[in-house]
This record gives C-alpha cells, sequence and structure tokens, in this order.
C-alpha cells in the first residue's frame, strides 16, 4: 500500500468512528418518548383494599323517640300497626304464640302474640299492641328503615340513640309511657333484628 492510499484509508476509518460516537452520544442525551395515549400511573394496577371505618355512636340520654317514625303501613293485615293500637278481633282468634322477652335489663312479657313469616307482635289484657318484631326485610317503617338497613341511616333518621352496645341502638319515648326500639346489627353495619315494645 503506498502511502496517498494509506491516508485515505485512516482518513475514511477516522471519519466513520467519529460519526459512530455522535450517533451514540446523540441517543443517549435525547429524550425518552412517551406515547401521550397511555397514562403510565394508570397502567400501574394497585389491589384495592377495603378498610372499614369506625361507627362511632355516642348516646344521648336526652333525645326523644318520635314515635310516629316506628309505624308501619304495609298494605296487608298488619296495614298502619303502631304501640297502643287495638287489635282486631280477626287477629286476636288466630292467636298462635305466647311472647316473652328479655329487653335490655329488663323481663316482657308474657303476652299474647301472633307470629307469621313477616312480623311478630303481641298485645295486652286491654288487647292493645305491646310488642312488635319485624321478621322480613319487605316489613318496613314508615320512614323506610327495616331489615338490612344500614345502622347509619338509622343515626341519621332518629338522631342519637338513648343507649347503645356493642351490636345494638336502643330509643325510647317516656314522656307519658316507656315505649322503645332495638335495633340490633352485624359486624358490617346492616340492622338484623328490630323489637319495638312498650311497659304499659
Amino acid at each position: 500500500m503506498n502511502k496517498s492510499m494509506f491516508v485515505i484509508f485512516f482518513t475514511a476509518c477516522f471519519m466513520m468512528c467519529c460519526s459512530a460516537k455522535s450517533d451514540s452520544a446523540d441517543f443517549a442525551s435525547s429524550p425518552a418518548i412517551v406515547s401521550n395515549d397511555v397514562d403510565l400511573e394508570e397502567s400501574v394496577v394497585l389491589k384495592e383494599v377495603e378498610i372499614p371505618s369506625s361507627l362511632s355512636i355516642i348516646p344521648d340520654r336526652n333525645n326523644k323517640l318520635d314515635i310516629g317514625k316506628l309505624k308501619i303501613s304495609s298494605g296487608d293485615v298488619y296495614n298502619d300497626l303502631y304501640i297502643g293500637k287495638v287489635v282486631s278481633e280477626e287477629l286476636i282468634n288466630i292467636k298462635n304464640i305466647v311472647i316473652q322477652e328479655k329487653i335490655g335489663t329488663r323481663d316482657f312479657g308474657p303476652i299474647d302474640g301472633i307470629e307469621d313469616s313477616k312480623l311478630r307482635f303481641g298485645w295486652n289484657n286491654r288487647n292493645r299492641v305491646l310488642f312488635f318484631e319485624l321478621i322480613d326485610s319487605s316489613i318496613k317503617f314508615d320512614c323506610g328503615l327495616g331489615l338490612g338497613s344500614e345502622i347509619r341511616d338509622v343515626l341519621l333518621e332518629l338522631g342519637n340513640p338513648n343507649s347503645a352496645g356493642d351490636n345494638w341502638v336502643r330509643y325510647q319515648n317516656i314522656d307519658f309511657e316507656l315505649i322503645g326500639v332495638m335495633f340490633y346489627y352485624d359486624v358490617k353495619g346492616f340492622v338484623n333484628k328490630i323489637i319495638v315494645f312498650s311497659y304499659t
């Protein structure tokens, strides 16, 4: 190889090498291209964990129960049922149970009553309703509360209870006679038992 060809060959190699380095540097210094069609934060799937919210129930002894909200107007044999209502002869004649309950710290009953798939209720010797328990979720108070309601809805509708326990709240009205209602609820906060009663 003569001198002139060597110079040409060397010059060509040098230029190729510099060009390759320049391309590499340009690639490294160029910003990453991200499509605007994909949100990177949304593309990360996070496992959702349900955290139960704590239920704070503060009893209020001065809260007076609005007993008008404990009326049932279901349109059938229990239409217009409430504490103190006079029971019809028709219902008295189909009496099928004697009701005796422990409500709070007091014994209730025994009183005559009726139980079926929807409701259990009883009356005193003057044939006035003293007790009823909702059994079916289709039976609801006129205010909309019933089995399956959330205990939060009970608090919103009736206010703070007069007393409360681990899984129950109690409302009562003692202006003229002791009329009360017990709402029991499960660990998820859904009402699973309702008893309305009077001690008169």
